[in-house]
């Protein structure tokens, strides 16, 4: 049991900015150059975070639009890709 959330909320706040900070830093980075060098605008790759904000399914969007595939495909692959990564973490699984 926690008497006081103080010292908890620091060390949560300590953990996060650590490691898992710096890796997502990174991965939106790399994104943000596989945007640019795809021909996406800054608009565009930040209505894609926002939209998508899973990094297999932002690559597979951008991926299949360069490849030249209608964009029913680019949302279904995007889709599909997020949807493994929801069911590996457990995000759409069913209280028991």
């Amino acid at each position: 049991m926690i008497d006081h959330p103080r010292p908890a909320c620091r060390r949560a706040v300590r953990d996060a900015l650590g490691f898992p900070s710096i890796m997502l830093c990174a991965s939106m980075m790399a994104f943000g150059s596989l945007a640019q060098q795809s021909g996406y605008s800054l608009g565009m790759a930040l209505s894609l975070t926002a939209g998508i904000w899973g990094l297999p399914g932002q690559i597979a969007m951008i991926e299949f639009h360069a490849a030249g595939a209608s964009i029913l495909f680019a949302v279904l692959a995007s889709s599909l890709a997020n949807a493994i990564i929801c069911l590996r973490i457990g995000g759409c699984s069913q209280p028991d």
